[in-house]
């Protein structure tokens, strides 16, 4: 079993983008959540424990941010995450029904 996973996330005060670019980002590529054009992280098949433990990293991330700086400190403005169960999946190559 594979998971789709949505996450949208809004910061007020991440002055050029630190904690998205230098958090998020590295935390999600590292489990195939990737940035869409849409702004949103997206992976339309991840593995549910990598997806979880990644989602709970975050959580920890977004809660120490003010141990982390002084002064503006970025202040979460809302956290949207959406998980369903993917049905199939087209890897090149193979396919993969779960």
């Amino acid at each position: 079993m594979l998971w789709r996973v949505v996450v949208r996330i809004s910061l007020t005060a991440d002055q050029g983008s630190n904690v998205r670019n230098n958090i998020i980002k590295p935390l999600f590529e590292a489990c195939g959540i990737n940035r869409s054009k849409t702004g949103t992280w997206e992976s339309e098949a991840a593995e549910p424990e990598c997806a979880a433990t990644t989602l709970s990293q975050l959580m920890q991330e977004l809660s120490g941010l003010a141990a982390h700086y002084d002064g503006a400190t970025p202040i979460l403005n809302h956290l949207w995450i959406y998980i369903d169960r993917v049905s199939e999946v087209e890897i090149p190559g193979e396919e993969i029904a779960v």
